[in-house]
């Protein structure tokens, strides 16, 4: 039982790190845009 409990809470914990991931890569690429912008 706490192996499954531990194998289920490191799944969700690897869901949140790409999930992390994946929404700062988006805020990056709208940050450089909006300092493009700005540079123009």
């Amino acid at each position: 039982m706490l192996s499954f409990n531990n194998k289920h809470r490191a799944k969700q914990q690897q869901r949140l790190v790409h999930e992390n991931r994946y929404t700062s890569r988006q805020l990056d690429r709208v940050c450089c845009w909006t300092l493009r912008f700005e540079a123009c």
